[in-house]
């Protein structure tokens, strides 16, 4: 299969652990025999991650424009206005690649760009603190939920393929994954 891993966090020199918890689940899903490449930010060049950054596919650094701005910085919170136009932003370059891909599977932190992916594509959207608790990093006792693992990612991505999921399709009860 074609797995197209989608995260805004790659690369970075010190990735947090939503961006390894993808990059884990990218070579672990190439080393079960699947095609995988890496849609990421375009702040910088995949190397920046070193070793780390490795995952035995193509990277494209096409996401941009998620960073809080001045106004959010400001005032210390997410402005929903913007939270949306970044939403349809990142779907927009999740749709030109889809094509390629029999499943896109996304780790970030913009949780309503499922809402602007048609349902005929098959769009995974992980939870941010799945993931991050998946790599190891502490949730700070933000979910109420065990960590689950780098299998469980992929048994969820391989579930995705055979069941043709789309964006109206739930993974999990809590997950962000389209449900409107």
């Amino acid at each position: 299969m074609r797995i197209l891993v989608v995260s805004e966090d790659i690369p970075y020199p010190n990735m947090g652990g939503l961006a390894k918890h993808a990059l884990n689940l990218a070579r672990a899903l190439v080393r079960a025999g699947h095609e995988v490449d890496i849609l990421g930010g375009d702040q910088h060049a995949l190397e920046v991650a070193g070793d780390e950054g490795k995952f035995g596919g193509q990277f494209f650094g096409e996401l941009n424009g998620h960073h809080a701005g001045w106004k959010e910085l400001t005032l210390g919170m997410l402005l929903p206005p913007k939270r949306t136009w970044v939403a349809k932003r990142f779907a927009g370059t999740i749709l030109r690649h889809a094509h390629r891909y029999d499943v896109i599977h996304y780790h970030g932190h913009v949780p309503n760009v499922a809402r602007f992916v048609p349902a005929g594509i098959n769009f995974i959207q992980t939870p941010t603190i799945r993931a991050a608790t998946a790599s190891g990093i502490p949730a700070s006792g933000t979910t109420p939920f065990a960590p689950p693992s780098i299998r469980w990612s992929v048994r969820a991505a391989q579930a995705c393929i055979r069941m043709r999921c789309s964006r109206r399709y739930r993974l999990l009860p809590w997950s962000t994954s389209g449900a409107r």
